[in-house]
């Protein structure tokens, strides 16, 4: 069984995506070739321990973005199949993910401007440029280094304020309603044959944390999942890990939550997988 990821589904966006006009022939293809399988399903035939081959494959989608609710939704609706929507909970509370303001940022302004105004910001605050670019071997590109940098390699503090600066410099929009769905789209699409799982809080790379502070990230995720209806307990819990990090403490957490199962961002086919380390192809990896 192949099991697909997607991640923004659009066409008005200059940064990485998925075109919205590709989409539903995409779709119809798939759910005249294959059998799109719901995340019930899955729990059933891992349950029963079903072959999952390669005439089953399942779709999801990272991050809760609105385009998923604008564009996804109505194309499953009316595919008559399902898709698996990973969420995180700090969107409810009216607050932009950094990734997704570092992405609308790199879509208005060059990943070389953004590198450059980074530089003076370290400066200012007295911070080593060289220790940090040194530190993350596998920054390939200036984007690389941006995205990184902001996401995770700072201290919390100096990261809010040089994407303070940055926002101010260019006054990119935090308005929560651009970037995600609302609850209440979210249950409109659950009444609706979709389901949701968990994204973790805040977006964060869990392996950067310690085992306190990942079971807070995926708990308080759960939890507010669980208060506004969006999952029930009779819900199949899952969990797409955020770039696609985790380690042992992760699923040892996972296993003390009852989590049935999550999501990689390994490349490869799902049958005879953990529960704990389903593999997903990346979008583009759909052969049309």
């Amino acid at each position: 069984m192949k099991i697909y990821m997607f991640h923004y589904v659009t066409s008005d966006f200059n940064y990485y995506h998925f075109d919205k006009n590709r989409f539903e022939d995409v779709i119809k293809k798939l759910s005249n070739s294959k059998k799109i399988i719901s995340l019930n399903q899955l729990k059933d035939m891992t349950t029963n321990n079903e072959n999952l081959n390669d005439d089953y494959i399942m779709l999801t989608f990272d991050d809760g973005t609105i385009d998923h609710y604008k564009y996804v939704y109505p194309i499953l609706k009316k595919y008559n199949v399902s898709g698996l929507f990973f969420v995180c909970s700090n969107i409810f509370e009216n607050r932009v993910l950094d990734i997704h303001f570092i992405h609308k940022l790199l879509s208005i302004v060059s990943a070389e401007q953004i590198y450059d105004d980074i530089q003076i910001y370290l400066s200012e605050l007295g911070i080593d440029i060289k220790y940090n670019i040194n530190k993350q071997e596998e920054y390939n590109s200036k984007e690389s280094y941006v995205k990184k940098l902001l996401q995770s390699v700072l201290p919390k503090d100096n990261r809010i304020a040089i994407i303070d600066k940055l926002n101010k410099k260019y006054d990119v929009s935090i308005q929560c309603s651009e970037y995600y769905m609302s609850i209440q789209n979210m249950l409109e699409m659950k009444n609706n044959n979709m389901y949701f799982g968990c994204h973790t809080a805040s977006h964060i790379r869990l392996n950067y944390l310690n085992r306190e502070e990942k079971e807070k990230e995926i708990k308080n995720n759960m939890i507010l999942l669980y208060d506004s209806k969006i999952l029930n307990k009779k819900d199949v819990l899952s969990i797409a890990y955020p770039f696609g990090n985790y380690d042992k403490d992760t699923i040892q957490i996972l296993k003390k939550l009852k989590f049935d199962f999550a999501f990689t961002t390994i490349e490869r086919d799902a049958d005879g997988i953990s529960k704990y380390e389903m593999p997903r192809y990346d979008c583009k990896r759909i052969k049309e």
